[in-house]
């Protein structure tokens, strides 16, 4: 891959697991992590790793539909116009509406938002369930700047990206994939036995995998 124009960072990285038990000692092997930020994997929105697809060199993407606002939304081609209903400033995730974010919900859209568009947040291509960013796409989502919840969605984004470039060998796909359907799911992520991770949690411990 040559997603990186900046000179190769890394630094000292650790599995979920093992950030709540690092021995005293200091003898636990050490992994290197070499993962980018969501703003330096926007930045080359056009160099993502298959099978996600971010922006596509030579055409316009496509705004997502909000679930809110369609119940049967497709794309009939990349000149289609959509609009979008955005989170409002202020509004905030409630418990009731964490809850209505789980993948027991069927997820009917398809891996791209049509052809030649942006991978989905949620779709069978990414494994990530819920329906917290309805029909936005990776893309999309890679650009918020909320916190909480919202603030993991990019920092997913970023980390399913660097798992499959093979930045981050502490963290495959499948462990960014866990980390959020259980956070809405149960409302928690669960490193090990009794630690419970909230949304910003896990945002901390992502970073420490990104240079």
């Amino acid at each position: 891959m040559t997603v990186a124009s900046r000179p190769v960072l890394a630094q000292a990285c650790f599995a979920p697991s093992a950030m709540g038990s690092m021995p005293a000692s200091g003898n636990r092997p050490v992994q290197v992590c070499t993962g980018l930020t969501p703003e330096e994997w926007r930045a080359v929105a056009t160099q993502w790793p298959s099978p996600y697809l971010g922006a596509v060199a030579g055409t316009a993407a496509a705004a997502s539909v909000d679930s809110s606002t369609t119940t049967a939304a497709s794309t009939t081609d990349s000149t289609t116009s959509t609009t979008s209903r955005r989170r409002q400033p202020g509004e905030t995730l409630t418990t009731q509406s964490l809850a209505d974010t789980t993948s027991t919900s069927t997820q009917t859209s398809t891996s791209t938002g049509g052809y030649g568009q942006p991978t989905l947040f949620h779709c069978p291509t990414t494994g990530l369930g819920g329906r917290v960013f309805g029909r936005r796409s990776m893309l999309d989502v890679i650009d918020l700047t909320d916190v909480g919840i919202y603030s993991l969605g990019r920092y997913v984004v970023a980390a399913l990206l660097n798992a499959r470039a093979g930045r981050t060998p502490v963290l495959s796909e499948t462990g960014v994939r866990n980390m959020w359907n259980d956070l809405v799911n149960r409302g928690y992520y669960e490193p090990t036995a009794g630690a419970k991770w909230t949304a910003n949690e896990i945002v901390t411990y992502l970073q420490t995998t990104m240079s």
